[in-house]
């Protein structure tokens, strides 16, 4: 996605990877929160520069004594769910295994900085559509497991997809499930090197993406 991203808008990735981002790093045994001490709500995506992660969540969302422990390792990543979704929850803490070196992007700092490009704004929102159906299949009727929804093979092809496909047919994915686009298209403003208009605001929402069918009760997609 962010390869693709980068192709499609230097700028902005630059915007993000200076206004976004953030290095921390952990002990092991240490907790990291993606959503603050005090909420569940996602705020942030996880990249894994070094080391190990697990994280625990309920087998079934009504049976919360019995958790199931997922692993995540150098080079993986969590919790994107919360890019393309207004409330995506979380069960709890990640774990840090091993000592660790961790990228977080601020999610709200991101979709902040993705309206102010408009062109690679609508790829972001094709992108994201078939991003939460995908979710959708992954979780199994579990909303918890949706913050470890990463495979690399699938968001590959949905960022292939948005940013070759889409933008060159200018339509959005087809919403034969019952799903409406994440974002309203907008013409966008181009300068005479190529570039994307900074001063432009894209109208519409990243956050607006509703699966066919929608996981209950802790990832809100509406």
């Amino acid at each position: 996605l962010f390869f693709q991203y980068n192709t499609a808008s230097h700028t902005a990735v630059r915007h993000v990877c200076t206004q976004a981002l953030s290095e921390v790093s952990s002990a092991c045994g240490q907790e990291v929160f993606l959503s603050g001490q005090s909420t569940k709500v996602l705020k942030h995506m996880l990249f894994l520069l070094e080391g190990a992660m697990k994280h625990g969540f309920p087998s079934d969302p009504g049976y919360h004594h019995k958790l199931v422990e997922e692993n995540i390792g150098k080079n993986e990543w969590a919790g994107e769910v919360a890019i393309w979704t207004d409330k995506a929850e979380i069960y709890g803490p990640f774990v840090a295994a091993s000592c660790c070196d961790i990228l977080l992007l601020d999610t709200c700092g991101f979709r902040s900085i993705a309206r102010q490009f408009p062109r690679s704004f609508f790829c972001l929102a094709a992108y994201g559509e078939r991003f939460l159906r995908h979710v959708t299949d992954a979780c199994h009727g579990n909303p918890w497991r949706a913050v470890l929804c990463s495979s690399f093979d699938a968001v590959t092809d949905f960022a292939h997809m948005a940013f070759d496909t889409d933008i060159l047919s200018a339509t959005r994915p087809s919403s034969t499930d019952g799903s409406r686009a994440a974002g309203s298209q907008t013409s966008s403003s181009v300068s005479a090197d190529g570039g994307e208009d900074e001063g432009r605001n894209a109208s519409g929402s990243l956050l607006g993406v509703v699966p066919g069918e929608t996981p209950e009760p802790n990832v809100d997609l509406q």
